[in-house]
Order: structure tokens, then sequence, then C-alpha cells
């Protein structure tokens, strides 16, 4: 968390809002670990594209039944010291380099999805939240409805469809709200498993949710979608993965010239010394390695054929999301002057009802219109937020630029590994 400027003195963390989830998921989801493992492999494969051959060593003896005034023994030896030639060897690094950058790609792509992932759930689980306030405060107001309503049949004043259907309602608002507890219960448990954490460790921790109520300003559109050409990790990869597919051409044309092998030796035999020099290597007549050389032109080809489909689909991808944001802040804007207006008529009703001039059921029922425009002002926020997110997804990047997080090289997971060396190593 230090690493990524979190401010050493905060400790402990009292509130735990998206930022601070971000890097507890970066420190424990497994995704990133795999991530991890993987360009770890893929750096090794760089060692293993620059070893050169290990030279062949050949030792032989003789023994001759027929022997006149001479060793029986005939000795020898043989060195076989092979060759790479037209440049194979620099095509492979180039080509174990490319797919280590790959992988490198694939690792920051991992951790966006792991902050992509956190907060979609912790939205999942504030949406959640809110809409079982909503309901708890609904049943106090049908409660206290149905109870003014009870005592005015017995008065005389209603008749008893009135309360009956007031009654269903309330029913139905009881049968609401477990099942939003229920809800609530399963985003929490779903936002453990976004993080890392097992339920019981992750349920100890303080939520906040300011990140999600505050939203970044608009953003031009011509400005997203150069954000999404130049920033996205699938392009980036796309354009890694063309390179790959070059140096996997340029092997290719490589091995149509054929590496060899010098063989010196030496030979005492019956004791005469004698000295040899042999030059071993595939002959190219049957073929110069069109086939390969083809596939890997084709292979190129479809590289790049991908990523200006790719291109295509971030370019529709970015202009859907915009207009997504674009119609969700509408709407929010609509709902939140339909709350001010039922909150005046609210606070009005109050007043009428101070002054003698309304009854509590009518003030009940102005409450009852104000929690409905609020809850549609909450849930117009949060379908803002969800826009945002989808928007964010197609850049690969916080709209909020102080919200962005390098990726940490290591994890509680690969700390608490045993350490091992090869054999042979110190």
């Amino acid at each position: 968390m230090v690493a990524n400027g979190y401010d050493a003195s905060a400790f402990p963390v009292n509130a735990w809002g998206l930022r601070e989830l971000t890097l507890l998921a970066f420190y424990y989801h497994p995704d990133l670990d795999v991530a991890r493992a993987q360009l770890a492999v893929a750096k090794a494969a760089i060692v293993t594209a620059g070893q050169r051959p290990n030279p062949g060593l050949q030792l032989f003896t003789d023994h001759h039944s027929i022997a006149v005034n001479q060793s029986p023994w005939t000795r020898g030896l043989s060195l076989d010291l092979p060759i790479v030639t037209a440049g194979k060897r620099a095509a492979r690094i180039e080509q174990a380099e490319l797919l280590a950058e790959v992988e490198n790609i694939n690792l920051a792509n991992a951790a966006w999805l792991v902050r992509s992932r956190v907060r979609a759930r912790l939205l999942d689980y504030y949406a959640a939240r809110r809409e079982l306030e909503f309901s708890e405060a609904e049943i106090g107001a049908r409660s206290e409805a149905v109870s003014i309503l009870d005592r005015r049949l017995e008065g005389g004043m209603v008749s008893a469809v009135e309360l009956t259907n007031e009654r269903i309602k309330l029913a139905d608002a009881r049968r609401g709200l477990e099942r939003q507890r229920a809800s609530v219960d399963e985003a929490r448990t779903a936002l453990a498993a976004a993080v890392g954490l097992p339920s019981e460790k992750f349920n100890q921790l303080a939520l906040a949710y300011s990140a999600l109520e505050q939203l970044a300003d608009a953003a031009d559109p011509k400005n997203v979608q150069r954000l999404a050409l130049t920033n996205r990790l699938d392009i980036q990869r796309g354009l890694l993965n063309y390179a790959v597919a070059e140096a996997d051409l340029k092997l290719e044309i490589a091995k149509q010239y054929p590496d060899f092998s010098i063989s010196p030796g030496y030979l005492w035999d019956q004791g005469n010394n004698i000295w040899s020099l042999g030059i071993g290597l595939l002959l190219p007549i049957l073929n110069r390695n069109q086939g390969p050389i083809l596939e890997a032109k084709a292979r190129r080809e479809l590289a790049a054929q991908n990523f200006v489909l790719l291109q295509a689909k971030v370019v529709s991808e970015t202009e859907t999301s915009v207009v997504r944001l674009q119609r969700a802040r509408t709407e929010l804007s609509i709902a939140k002057n339909i709350r001010a207006s039922a909150q005046q008529r609210y606070a009005q009703a109050e007043k009428r009802f101070g002054l003698g001039y309304a009854d509590r059921l009518d003030k009940t029922s102005d409450a009852l219109e104000l929690l409905a425009a609020q809850r549609g002002e909450a849930s117009a926020l949060v379908g803002a937020a969800r826009a945002q997110g989808l928007l964010e997804d197609a850049l690969h990047r916080p709209l909020d630029s102080s919200a962005q997080l390098a990726i940490p090289t290591a994890s509680r997971a690969a700390s608490q590994l045993p350490t091992t060396q090869p054999a042979g190593q110190p």
C-alpha cells in the first residue's frame, strides 16, 4: 500500500474503500500470482533461447586380434562443434523477449480485471445495502399507515378494503426485506471473493463508499477514444502478438540455411597418429523450409487482421460506453429533481401537519412518496456508477487519474513459498 503512495501514518485503516480494497486484492488474490508465475516462465524462456548448443565429445577404443610387432589397440577421440547460422539464436532471443512482454501485459491485464471485479462487487454490495435501508424505512412507514387505518376502521372512518390493500403492501414489503437481506449477504460474500479473503476475515473490515458516490467529470468522446486506442492492454498485446509473429517469420526464414557442425578428431592407430577434420550438415535439397515459412507468413497476417478487428471493437465499445454514461447522468439528474420536489412536498406536509391542516396519514403518504423518490435517486446513482465502471473497463484505466495504481511484483502467497535453488546453483 505504501508503494502505491498510501500514507504510512494512516495505519491501521479504519475505512476500506475502493482504493484500499484494490490494494488488498493485489496482495491476496491468486489471479495475480498465476500471472506472475507465467511471466517468470516467459523470462526463463529468454535464457533458454540464448543458450548456445554444447559441443559433443566422442571417445572410442578398438582392439585388433591380429597385430604383428604392433600394439593391438586403437584409441581416438573426436569433438562435435555445432555452429548455428543465419542469426537463428538472435531470432529466438527476440521472440522469447517479445513473449515475455506479452506475459507482462497479461499481468497488467490480470491486475486490471482484479480491480474491475472489486469495483463491481463493491458497487453491488453498496446497492444492496442501500436497498435494504429503503426496505426497512418503507416497512416502518407502511406499518404506521396500517396502524392509522386500523384505528380509523374501528371508528368507521375508512372501509376494510383500504386497510386490506395497505396490509397487502406491508406484507409484500416484509417479504422483499427478507429477500434483500439475503442479497446483502450474497453481495458481501462475492466482494470478499473478489478481494481474495475468506468471508470471516473480510467481515471484520469497515467499508467506505465515497469513491462510488463521486462520479468523475464528463469525458470528451474524442479524447476517450484516443485513450482507449493508446492505453488498452489488449491493444498493446495485439501489437506484441504481431511482433511475435514477425519474429517467428524471421526464424523460419533463417532456417532455410542449415546449421552445421565441425568435428575435429585424433586417432592413435597401432602406433600411427591420425588427425581428422569433418564437417556435417543437413543438405537443403528436397525443401528449403517453404512450408513453415508460409505458415509463419499466414500467422503474421492473422495477427494483423486480429489487431484491425480489435481496434474496431475497442472503438465501438468505447463509443457505446460514453453514450451509456451520458444517458445515466441524465437519468440521475432527473431523479435528483424528482427527489428534490418530493422532499419539498414532504416539508410542506410536515408544516401543514404541525399547523393542523393535514392528518398523520397524509404525512405518511408524503413520506412514502419521498422514500420512493430517494430510492429512485439511489438507483440512478448506482446506474451511473455502473456506466462509469464500464467506460473505465473500455479504457483499462480509471477516469480519475489519481486513482491509478502500480502492480506489485510480489505477493503474500509468493513470499510464503519455500525458497529452493536449482541443482548446481548457489
